[in-house]
């Protein structure tokens, strides 16, 4: 028996079948709507809590500062050395940024081309 009829109708943007699609399309031939259910609940909280709702957090590894402010982890590491970035706090033997100095650091980075704000000839 083909399982392509249980595979999802609704067109994909990526072209593939999510986990959940594929569990899902497998879990449609059975009748009782009970076991449906209770199959379904099990698939949705298997994944890791952090998958389905991150947790923020304030300390940041290398890479991932680099991609908070938008640049590689060369230039990441280029603006820490030339003071344009903080340096890490160090926790133990790991290096951690702290995200609120990253948007200190981030905002003090000078603008290119800085336009006339339209507002200042306003007077009250």
């Amino acid at each position: 028996m083909s399982t392509s009829r249980w595979l999802p109708k609704k067109p994909l943007l990526t072209g593939e079948i999510t986990a959940v699609d594929f569990y899902l399309a497998l879990l449609r031939p059975l009748r009782d709507a009970r076991k449906y259910h209770i199959l379904l609940a099990v698939l949705m909280t298997s994944r890791a809590l952090s998958e389905i709702r991150p947790v923020p957090r304030r300390g940041l590894s290398r890479d991932e500062s680099a991609m908070y402010i938008g640049v590689s982890g060369g230039k990441f590491d280029e603006l820490v050395a030339d003071g344009r970035m903080p340096n890490p706090i160090r926790i133990d033997g790991r290096k951690v940024w702290d995200i609120r100095s990253l948007d200190l650091a981030f905002d003090a980075l000078p603008r290119e081309n800085p336009s006339p704000n339209s507002w200042d000839d306003v007077r009250p």
